[in-house]
């Protein structure tokens, strides 16, 4: 509970998402809900290949961008679509409750596998509330920081 409280408090006190990069993924997210691409792309005639080494291969594979942001683009889209909400409301919220539900979580998880009991595993939990500094610096509203999640959700589960 102090973990969500903490992460949600700029989402709370904030009319807008913090950030400068928040805005550009807005946009980005606004054109793959009206059904636009985000170039370069795989498949279909705006596909490009470039040459590496003396290899042609698609251009799509060497934008690492399309790889870590794709993920929060494609989840915004789809929860703004299912449910009905607004791209902005979720921009505001979607990571800032994401860590603070799951990294709590997932910390006490891999606390818990490191020491062998419940009781102590509570002692990696603090760790949980880190990440609002980043919040508050406006970094954890990077699609990357979903990345983080993914990784310390493998690594709870290995």
């Amino acid at each position: 509970m102090q973990a969500f409280l903490l992460h949600a408090y700029l989402p709370l006190s904030h009319d807008l998402p913090w950030g400068g990069d928040v805005w550009r993924h807005l946009a980005v997210e606004e054109r793959l809900m009206e059904g636009g691409q985000v170039l370069p792309v795989l498949f279909g005639d705006e596909a490009k290949w470039v040459e590496k080494i003396g290899i042609d291969i698609p251009e799509v594979l060497i934008s690492p961008y399309k790889y870590s942001y794709s993920q929060l683009w494609g989840s915004s889209v789809l929860l703004a679509k299912t449910f009905s909400v607004n791209l902005l409301l979720i921009n505001k919220w979607l990571v800032p409750i994401l860590f603070s539900l799951v990294m709590t979580f997932v910390l006490y998880r891999i606390g818990w596998l490191l020491f062998g009991n419940k009781r102590q595993g509570l002692w990696l939990v603090w760790l949980s509330f880190i990440p609002f500094s980043f919040q508050a610096l406006g970094g954890l509203t990077l699609p990357v920081s979903l990345g983080y999640l993914n990784f310390f959700f493998v690594l709870m589960l290995s």
